[in-house]
């Protein structure tokens, strides 16, 4: 054969071929179906009628977005020029609401145009002001002869700023002074309760908005007729102008009202046709777009207009209508987001079903989706520096939520779907043969623990089945003597192997007691192993798990953390599946990536490794895990086997449970700032990049719940405002509690998915883990905001309540918690009695009772925790049982 002709290609690069054309062929189809979710429920509306002759008017504010008309801001001459040149291309006639400032120029410049002109004035309860209102509308009606007729106030007695009886005097007063019929507007059921109104008009200017009484545009049409007629049987020979019927075409759904571009376009093309028909003279509603009115209508108040605020046409009044003429944008901009990630990860996940790489990377496309679309409604609202502002903030928190949800996400099917584990770490029955066992110095440090749980912890270190070991406590600090004296016997009557130091003063607290321990390692000693002062050891311990570092790459193994007295305590039992949760489903899994978190007690530490580091790091209270990274970091790998060979105790209170993981979550912040450079890549490290995305995905698990935490506050701040505020503060949109609501799911997911399939424990005790992860929310979140933004740990009070009774307890222990979770239902209740016509605001409720029951779980746990231990028959057997595993080393 020629030595230039090509190689056989190999299997493995024959697989990798097949994994990239399967990966381009699935996530083609992925992107073909987010065109169709886009493009299937925006087919054209084809069977409007057209309209093809100028209507007979509109409403019109000469207002632009740069102008502010409560502070007197206005458009030009020229501005207003160029609206009524546009506004004669497709109306007749016009109505205005003021007849001061800009807008009692209006009449004069419509007439430049042909436009004829139903003059208005605005009353409010400023009688000065409406003296100049009256006495203004009285000179342009006699000046300009387009004027047609004339409205004294808009809408005045609805708002409760002038009385019918002041309206009809003010009406009476212009009816003398010019020839036009003189009306005022008002809603069709203010015409109805006031027939003394109708008897002193002209004429009836009324407003008919079926959009806010909460109806369909189909039930509109036809609610809009119906009101005509009915004020026409009322008032027989009177003239009635429908001075304002229109629709908006953004905003929130009121009721069955769904504000639309489409819904517009269908509800005036509609109510033109049947306004023929029947013989209704009407005014849209309006010309152009007002972004000002959002403060005084809410959002939906700036989206009347036939023309958006940039003078362009929202929808055509012939032809199909598209019910988002923007969705090829879209659909394209959340293919694009989700391509990259998708094609990645189908084509370098082989090691996971496609059952599990397809559910990803469609959970992938929703949430690229729902950021195009989000993206897209920033890019159509109207809003001012504050809105942007406040809207930016939680467009970045609801992009954080999305991160969080996809990390989550990508555990959940990693686990259910690997199709076996790419690291198996069991423990090693037999040495490999030619190894020889190293001899391991074990370190317990001890901080005023009581001598009895010390003995126990002692004892069973002496029964280990190990050919060399020693074992050196470092009781670092402990001030009274009585405490630790007895230690310092126990180690002497367990023999030589056993040393005792007593260190006062020692800095560094733990990793102090544990440097200082290293120093007085044996010269011959190989490997350091460490438990807590808490824990009883199987005698098999170092024997089985010792091997793993006859691979010269281990620098730390790891088997995990377990209890022998949550049997006694319904809370004891719930903490400790809790933890167990981590251990046999995070733990396992980070493994197969070689990304394990190190922890304080059962691990082992090569010493050679842990001295070219430099030992424990001081600066950090959680010392173990940032030794592991940097260990990482430094090239070392590292063993995880998920086998019991040690029992601790768990919390014995509620306070304490949340104490530890203050510490924990705290210092997982501690580490990320000192350590974010080599992560980032920044800094030069060994790290391989899922273990970066490990470690950063933990962090984030942190981050969830301070971010969860900031969104509890700004939802009892936010709703707060808008309860007592309505027409000047809005609930956001309800896009943004997609993703928390989402993200509640998920979790209850994987509880429910992944314990069953990890965690040898019954629904109840899954249930338990679930509330006690649940009651740390707000621990953790706290914890994770001081710890970015301080650089020791803060010193929190313990509130004083043992004297009380187990409910004053409780509460004293949760009692931030408790207080959030009121307020949280308080608003959510609040919200659903002012914005109960607003379908959106149901989203925002749901969003606030949920987390009201996050935090609200913080009560229940320290409740249960403040239950009486009632130790059954059932749990002193098994704590008898795992006593006696300890002792034997025959365990599961």
């Amino acid at each position: 054969m020629p030595n230039d002709m090509p190689a056989e290609p190999t299997k493995k690069t024959r697989g990798k071929t097949r994994g990239w054309i399967g990966a381009i062929a699935v996530t083609a189809v992925i992107a073909l179906g987010n065109v169709a979710f886009w493009a299937l429920p925006n087919q054209h509306e084809r069977e409007l009628p057209a309209v093809t002759e100028p209507l007979l008017g509109a409403a019109y504010s000469p207002f632009r977005p740069e102008n502010d008309p409560k502070a007197g801001e206005e458009p030009t001459v020229d501005q207003v020029r160029e609206d009524l040149a546009l506004v004669a291309t497709r109306f007749r006639e016009i109505r205005t609401y003021s007849a001061l400032g800009i807008q009692g120029a209006v009449p004069a410049l419509a007439r430049e145009r042909g436009l004829k002109v139903t003059m208005g004035s605005w009353l409010d309860k400023d009688e000065a002001k409406n003296d100049r209102e009256i006495e203004a509308l009285v000179q342009g009606a006699r000046r300009n002869p387009n004027v047609t007729r004339v409205l004294v106030g808009n809408e005045a007695i609805l708002r409760a700023d002038q009385t019918p009886e002041q309206i009809i005097a003010r009406i009476r007063q212009v009816k003398s002074q010019v020839r036009q019929p003189v009306s005022t507007a008002e809603p069709w059921h203010v015409w109805l309760e006031h027939p003394e109104l109708g008897r002193a008009a002209d004429f009836l200017a009324v407003h008919i908005l079926p959009y806010w009484e909460g109806l369909t545009v189909e039930q509109s049409i036809d609610h809009t007729v119906a009101m005509y007629n009915r004020l026409k049987r009322m008032y027989p020979g009177k003239p009635i102008l429908v001075a304002e019927a229109g629709w908006p075409s953004d905003g929130r759904a009121f009721n069955k009202a769904v504000p639309s571009i489409a819904e517009e376009a269908k509800f005036i093309r509609q109510l033109v046709a049947r306004a023929k028909k029947e013989g209704i003279n009407f005014y849209l509603m309006e010309a152009f777009d007002q972004p000002w009115k959002r403060y005084d209508e809410g959002g939906v108040g700036a989206y009347w207009g036939y023309w958006n605020a940039d003078r362009q046409p929202k929808f055509d009044l012939t032809g199909p209508v598209d019910p988002l003429p923007a969705w090829p944008a879209i659909a394209l901009a959340a293919a694009l987001i989700a391509l990259p990630l998708n094609l990645t990860f189908l084509a370098r996940r082989r090691d996971m079903s496609w059952t599990g790489r397809l559910s990803f990377v469609v959970l992938v496309q929703a949430a690229a989706a729902l950021v195009a679309w989000v993206g897209y409604r920033f890019a159509v609202q109207y809003m001012d520096v504050s809105g942007a502002v406040a809207g930016g903030v939680l467009a970045v928190l609801m992009g954080m939520l999305v991160i969080l949800l996809l990390s989550q996400t990508l555990e959940f099917v990693e686990v259910l779907f690997a199709r076996g584990r790419r690291r198996p770490s069991e423990p090693v029955e037999a040495a490999p043969e030619g190894y020889r066992l190293p001899k391991v110095s074990i370190h317990v440090p001890a901080y005023n623990e009581p001598p009895e749980m010390m003995r126990e912890t002692l004892v069973a270190l002496s029964r280990l089945d190990y050919p060399d070991f020693e074992v050196l406590v470092i009781d670092n600090n402990t001030k009274d003597e009585a405490v630790w004296r007895p230690l310092e016997r126990i180690c002497a009557e367990l023999g030589p192997r056993f040393r005792f130091f007593h260190v006062a003063p020692l800095e560094g607290f733990k990793a102090g007691a544990l440097n200082y321990a290293l120093r007085h390692t044996a010269e011959d000693s190989e490997v350091i192993a460490v438990i807590d002062a808490d824990y009883v050891v199987s005698p098999d311990w170092l024997r089985k798990m010792t091997p793993h570092f006859a691979d010269e790459k281990v620098g730390f193994v790891q088997s995990p953390q377990d209890h022998r007295d949550w049997q006694e305590h319904p809370f004891k039992t719930a903490t400790n599946w809790e933890y167990a949760g981590f251990f046999d489903i995070g733990m396992v899994q980070r493994n197969d990536h070689d990304a394990i978190v190190q922890h304080g007690t059962m691990t082992m530490i090569r010493r050679k490794a842990l001295e070219s580091v430099g030992g424990w790091s001081e600066w950090c209270i959680c010392e173990d895990t940032e030794l592991g990274l940097r260990l990482m970091e430094n090239g070392w790998s590292s063993v995880y086997s998920n086998h019991r060979f040690g029992w601790g105790v768990t919390p014995d209170s509620f306070m304490a449970y949340k104490k530890q993981r203050f510490r924990w979550a705290y210092g997982g912040m501690q580490i990320m700032r000192g350590h974010l450079g080599y992560i980032l890549g920044r800094k030069r490290s060994a790290l391989k990049p899922m273990q970066k995305y490990h470690f950063l995905a933990g962090w984030a698990g942190w981050a969830a719940d301070a971010l969860g935490l900031i969104i509890a506050v700004l939802s009892v701040l936010w709703g707060a405002l808008a309860i007592a505020f309505p027409a000047i503060v809005e609930l956001p949109s309800s896009l943004f509690v997609v993703p928390a609501l989402a993200g509640f799911a998920i979790r209850t997911m994987h509880i429910i998915g992944l314990y069953q399939g990890r965690v040898n424990c019954t629904i109840g005790q899954r249930l338990g883990a679930c509330l006690a992860g649940l009651s740390l929310s707000f621990t953790i979140g706290t914890a994770v905001l001081y710890g970015l933004i301080t650089k020791h740990l803060p010193f929190f009070r313990t509130p004083k309540a043992e004297n009380q009774p187990a409910v004053m307890q409780a509460f004293q222990m949760a009692r931030a918690e408790t207080i959030l979770a009121v307020a949280l239902v308080g608003v959510a209740i609040g919200i659903s009695i002012v914005y109960a016509p607003f379908v959106e605001s149901r989203f925002w409720v749901a969003l606030m009772l949920l987390q009201a029951a996050n935090y609200g779980s913080s009560l229940v746990m320290a409740l249960i925790a403040a239950l009486p231990a009632r130790k059954t028959r059932a749990a002193r057997k098994a704590a008898k049982a795992q006593l006696l595993a300890a002792k034997t080393g025959q365990h599961a």
